[in-house]
C-alpha cells in the first residue's frame, strides 16, 4: 500500500508525520513485528482528528510461527484517543491491525501506536 509509512506511528512523534494509506477502499490492514516476544497488556492508538479515526477494528496478536495467540475486536469506537486492553497474558511476536470501518476519510490516518506492558 502506498502513502505515509507506519514507521510515522511508531516514532514517537505524535505531532510531526503521520501514517496515511493512499487507498480509500476498507478493510485496510498492517502488520507490526516486535523485536522479541513480548507480553502486551494495552494498545493506544491516536488518530490523525477527531474527523478521522478508526471505528471497526480487529487486532490480532501472532506467536514467531504466526500462528494467532489472541484475538480483540472492536466495534463502535469513538474519538481520536483509544485505548484497547489486552485481556490475554500470552507474549507475541506479532500484531495484526485489520481496520473495517472509519469515522471520516475511509483509510488509515494514524498519528501514534503504543503498546503498554505492566498496567
Amino acid at each position: 500500500d502506498e502513502g505515509y509509512g507506519l514507521e510515522n506511528s511508531l516514532d514517537g512523534d505524535w505531532m510531526h508525520d503521520y501514517t496515511a494509506s493512499n487507498t480509500y477502499v476498507l478493510p485496510q490492514e498492517f502488520e507490526i513485528e516486535l523485536s522479541k516476544q513480548s507480553q502486551i497488556d494495552a494498545i493506544m492508538l491516536m488518530w490523525e482528528s477527531a474527523d478521522n479515526y478508526a471505528t471497526d477494528y480487529k487486532i490480532i496478536g501472532m506467536d514467531a510461527k504466526q500462528e494467532i495467540v489472541w484475538e480483540v475486536e472492536e466495534n463502535g469506537r469513538v474519538g481520536m484517543q483509544q485505548a484497547i486492553p489486552i485481556n490475554f497474558e500470552n507474549e507475541v511476536k506479532s500484531i495484526k491491525f485489520i481496520i473495517n470501518g472509519t469515522y471520516g476519510e475511509p483509510r488509515i490516518l494514524l498519528r501514534q501506536i503504543r503498546l503498554l506492558k505492566n498496567l
